[in-house]
């Protein structure tokens, strides 16, 4: 059984990681500090999102290769368990993602009148019966489910301090990275529980725009912030990364994790550029990549039939 990775390569880490949620104010990055404002309150440093603006940019090698070669092998992470196989956030979504043979699983949580529960939004918790957290995790911490780790999202700030009791109860904090798009909260988690691995979300364009994540200086202010023990990884929405933001996050001694991919091609470039993780609704797809890659290794031939050829190629 593995435990996530915390960002320990700063000098006593750990030791200071209980004053941080104190030494931090509010992130706001609508403009870069470091830059004059001009008369037109425009900026001349480049826009980074502008590079970051889809994964299909991603430079990659023809064979595939990349950056990832030598690293350890990418977590497969099921996005509510496995949400194309089951409804998400449910024991039968668990039950799905466990036997397609994730790495993690992946669930949210929310409050909803009082107690803690397993949805992706306060719509989703008030629309249909939920599982309890407490249930949930009970769930997920029989024998069978040993080797998976987990990746609880809080989806709103306010009851941090509940879920770690829970998940201290159930034993399952050093199996746990704790992930949330509300800095604040984050630092709660940080400030009750420091060993626990902690994720920063960064979500789409609009999501940046209520976090504040709209400076130009996205993917160098979070690795200021993972080297200074705020952090230990990032959870990128797949459009965001590129490999500018792999590099400057793996240098500074986070992961990359993206979310939500549901497309083979898609999956196949993020991990040519060497994402620690990948959280897909379809957990099978890792299964079908790696049986491609063994017939591939061994020289079976694909099952799927040949191409007809066309007018031309036949004539």
């Amino acid at each position: 059984m593995s435990t996530w990775p915390l960002n320990t390569n700063k000098p006593g880490a750990a030791a200071r990681s209980l004053r941080l949620a104190g030494r931090f104010e509010p992130l706001r990055f609508s403009r870069d500090p470091d830059l004059p404002i001009r008369a037109d309150n425009e900026q001349r440093r480049p826009d980074v999102r502008r590079r970051m603006k889809t994964a299909t940019r991603i430079r990659a090698n023809p064979s595939g290769a990349g950056p990832c070669l030598g690293r350890a092998p990418i977590k497969r992470i099921g996005h509510k368990g496995a949400h194309s196989l089951a409804p998400g956030n449910t024991l039968a979504s668990f039950e799905a993602g466990l036997a397609a043979g994730v790495d993690v699983i992946e669930f949210d949580v929310i409050r909803k009148r009082g107690r803690l529960v397993l949805a992706h939004s306060v719509l989703d918790a008030y629309r249909r019966e939920c599982l309890q957290l407490n249930d949930g995790l009970a769930h997920l911490g029989e024998d069978r489910y040993a080797p998976v780790q987990f990746n609880v999202d809080l989806k709103l700030p306010g009851y941090e301090r509940e879920a770690l009791t829970l998940l201290r109860e159930f034993d399952l904090t050093h199996r746990c990275l704790v992930s949330s798009q509300f800095v604040r909260s984050l630092d709660r988690v940080r400030a009750a529980e420091p060993r626990i691995a902690i994720g920063v979300s960064v979500g789409g364009f609009l999501a940046r725009r209520l976090h504040r994540w709209d400076g130009g200086r996205l993917a160098e202010l979070i690795a200021e912030q993972i080297r200074a023990g705020r952090f230990d990884a990032l959870m990128a929405h797949h459009a965001l990364v590129c490999d500018e933001l792999v590099e400057l996050i793996a240098a500074a001694g986070g992961e990359v994790y993206a979310w939500t991919v549901d497309d083979p091609t898609l999956i196949e470039r993020l991990i040519a550029l060497g994402v620690a993780g990948v959280t897909t609704n379809d957990p099978r797809m890792f299964a079908r990549r790696e049986a491609g890659n063994q017939r591939a290794a061994a020289g079976t031939p694909s099952r799927r039939w040949p191409r007809r050829p066309g007018r031309a190629e036949a004539g």
